[in-house]
This record gives structure tokens, C-alpha cells and sequence, in this order.
């Protein structure tokens, strides 16, 4: 205990006293620190462990296609077809029917061997890929499947082999093509192995390509598939898509099927829109594409369908701000472009719809019409040698097209 000398001391000394002062201050700062140090050392892990059960949920959940190397003989070897290369291209395969299916609905992620670093976890010696399938084995969760095989060659055909091996099942398939032929066997053998994944992603991949046949296997879905199965209600999506340009009567009811199923697809909402819309039912077409941009705000098509909606029923302004709304969205939509010059151009703002059918034949030059409403809006303001250069422009871009010529 400090006397009162040393407090006399301190009183008549201010250099001292300072001193005292900065000593204590710092020692409350340090105290302050190993507080604070502490306490993010306690948040630092929480955060980390989240991350691990995060991504650990995310592996468990995942449904995954991993595509191991595929053996090959001597001779497809000996051309470039290795192992790797043989791997590759069937997955590239896979991704190619996926992206032909153009489709909002979840599916397998296809990955080849290595694609994603191994997570371990700590204290345990495994990674967070065998652990999550140790779950997934345990309580049936989610489906992930390796695929493996090899390829065998004789004078006349090139056979595959494939195993693809499930969390729930197993299955071998076979697939035969000509000598000279690789790139048509590995197509084969993705539409093969998704029949057995996803068939609803070969139904889907054919709705441009073959029409009749994606509403065939969509069909087959609802026929074979318990109502429960997700695949249901997007298979009555498909349909609704397909026979919307030739029956919106037809397309209406697959929808409503899909969206009794499963109200959350915003496909469903859309197609179902766009059929009330054709059916010339524009207040009820209105009410569908509200949910569907409440499902999706990212869908262009369904604010430029709104637009479409709105000005059918007289409000301009409105179809105007929809307009903008599918562009801001998607600023290389060229439909929604030209939908909103169109609109401008009603409304007598010729500045602006110049500036969108610009911007329409910017995202799509083949589009002839944008060029020829261009050509009648520089017409409107007096800019006839602009406007022939537009009209030029639909010429050029269909040369075939007599309606785009001027008779003499």
C-alpha cells in the first residue's frame, strides 16, 4: 500500500504522476485485449465449425454424377482416346444433354474424379465427402453415382461398358456404336446413363429437337412415377411448354396439374400465363405471372410477358415499366428491347424508342423486324435517310423476305 508520501510526491512531480497514468492505462488495455483475443479465438471457431456442418449438409444433400477414367484397348489409345480423354469426353457428354434440356429444374452435378479438393475433418482422419456418404448410406439420403467402365473394340463396332454404381442401386448398361464413331457412343451413353438418373432431363432435352417424343417420355414419367416424385410435376411442366404454341387450351391444364403438385415451380406459373395470355385472359394471365416473378425475379421472359399483359389491357405506362424491368433484368433480352421501343413509340417518345430498337438489333442482328419498326420511328422524325438505312438493314438480315422490299 502506497503512503502518503508517495502521493505528495506524485502531486508535486506531474511528470511522474504521467507516467503512473500511461502504466495503468496500458494495463488495462492489455487486459482488454486478452479479452478481446480470446473471444475471437471462441467466434473464429464457432464460424469454422458452422462452415464444416454447412458444407458437410451441402455434401450430404448433394446429388452428384462423378465420372471416373473409363478403360480403353491399346488401339483407341494409340489414336488419343485415353483413359482421361475417354473420361472427359463422356462427361462433356453429360453436361451437353443437360444444357440441351435448358431446364430451371435441380439436378445431379456432373463432376469428374478430382474435381473438388478433399476436405478433412480434423480429429477424425476423413474426409467430409466419406463421412457425408456414410450419411447418406445410413438414412438414405440424397443419390450420388460413380460411373466407371471400359471400352472394347472389334472390326466392326465399339462397345461401352458402363457401371454405375448409387447410394440405392446398381446398374450395368451397354452401349453399342460404329467402328468410327466415338462422339455417337458417348452421346448413347449419356442419354442411356440420365434414363436411369434423370429421365426427365432426356425428356427435356428433346422439347426443340423432337417434340413429340419429349411429351411421349413425360408422359411415361406420370404414367410410372408416384405423384409424390418431383419428376411429376415437372414432367406436366415439360408438357405444358411443348403444346403451348398449338394448344394453349392443353398447355393451361398441364400447368394447372404441375402447379397442384407443386406450386413452386415457376415454369408452371409462367406456361400457365402465357396460355391465359393466348387465350386472350389477360387479368387472370396477370395474376399467374405475379407468382411467377415472386418464384423468379430473374425471369425476363415473365416481365416482358407482363408488359405484354398490361399493354393488351390498355395500360401503357405500366407495359412500359414492365418492359424495363425484363431488360434490367436480362440486358441482352432483344425481345423485351423491341417490346419496349414498341411501347415508347406508342406513347410518342420516339428518342427512346430509337434507343431501344437500337439496342434490340444490338442483342439479336437477324432480327428484322426490329430493323423495320427503327426504320418507322426515324420515319416519324424526319430522318428519312436514317430510316432507309434501317429499312436497308431488315433487307440484309433477310434477304428473302419480299414483305421487307419496296415495290417501284
Amino acid at each position: 500500500m502506497r503512503g502518503i508520501p508517495d502521493r505528495l510526491e506524485e502531486q508535486q512531480n506531474p511528470l511522474a504522476r504521467s507516467w503512473s497514468i500511461a502504466k495503468t492505462t496500458v494495463k488495462n488495455l492489455a487486459a482488454v485485449w486478452s479479452v478481446l483475443a480470446s473471444v475471437a479465438v471462441n467466434v473464429v471457431g464457432a464460424l469454422l465449425f458452422a462452415g464444416l456442418l454447412y458444407l458437410l449438409y451441402q455434401a450430404v444433400i448433394a446429388s452428384t454424377i462423378e465420372v471416373l477414367p473409363i478403360a480403353v484397348p491399346k488401339n483407341l489409345a494409340d489414336q488419343g482416346y485415353t483413359s482421361e480423354a475417354v473420361s472427359l469426353q463422356l462427361r462433356e457428354a453429360l453436361l451437353d444433354l443437360v444444357r440441351d434440356a435448358q431446364t430451371t429444374k435441380s439436378t445431379a452435378n456432373v463432376v469428374k474424379q478430382g474435381d473438388d479438393p478433399a476436405i478433412e475433418l480434423p480429429q477424425t482422419g476423413m474426409s467430409l465427402d466419406t463421412i457425408a456418404a456414410q450419411i447418406r448410406t445410413r438414412f438414405g439420403l440424397g443419390n450420388s453415382w460413380k460411373i466407371s467402365g471400359n471400352i472394347e473394340s472389334d472390326d466392326e463396332r465399339l462397345t461401352l461398358n458402363i457401371s454405375l454404381d448409387g447410394n440405392k442401386e446398381y446398374r450395368k448398361l451397354i452401349i453399342n456404336g460404329r467402328k468410327h464413331s466415338v462422339d455417337d457412343l458417348f452421346s448413347s451413353a449419356a442419354r442411356k446413363i440420365y434414363d436411369v438418373i434423370d429421365p426427365y432431363v432426356v425428356a427435356s432435352s428433346l422439347a426443340d429437337k423432337d417434340p413429340q417424343k419429349s411429351v411421349a417420355l413425360a408422359r411415361q414419367i406420370i404414367a410410372t412415377h408416384p405423384a409424390s416424385d418431383p419428376d411429376v410435376a415437372w414432367a406436366h411442366v415439360l408438357i405444358s411448354f411443348v403444346t403451348l404454341p398449338y394448344s394453349p387450351l392443353e398447355a393451361a391444364k398441364e400447368a394447372k396439374a404441375a402447379i397442384a403438385l407443386n406450386q413452386n415451380i415457376e415454369a408452371a406459373h409462367y406456361n400457365l400465363a402465357e396460355s391465359l395470355f393466348n387465350q386472350n385472359k389477360t387479368g387472370e394471365a396477370m395474376e399467374e405471372i405475379k407468382q411467377a416473378i415472386a418464384l423468379d425475379p430473374s425471369d425476363a421472359d415473365a416481365y416482358d410477358l407482363f408488359g405484354q399483359a398490361l399493354e393488351k389491357d390498355g395500360k401503357l405506362e405500366s407495359a412500359i415499366d414492365a418492359f424495363k424491368g425484363a431488360v434490367a433484368v436480362d440486358p441482352s433480352d432483344a425481345n423485351a428491347y423491341f417490346d419496349l421501343g414498341s411501347a415508347l413509340q406508342q406513347k410518342g417518345k420516339l428518342d427512346a424508342a430509337v434507343g431501344a430498337f437500337n439496342k434490340a438489333i444490338s442483342a439479336d442482328p437477324s432480327d428484322a423486324a426490329a430493323y423495320v419498326r427503327l426504320g418507322s420511328a426515324l420515319e416519324q422524325q424526319g430522318k428519312l435517310d436514317e430510316a432507309v438505312d434501317a429499312f436497308n438493314g431488315a433487307i440484309a438480315s433477310h434477304p428473302r423476305a419480299s414483305d421487307f422490299h419496296v415495290n417501284p
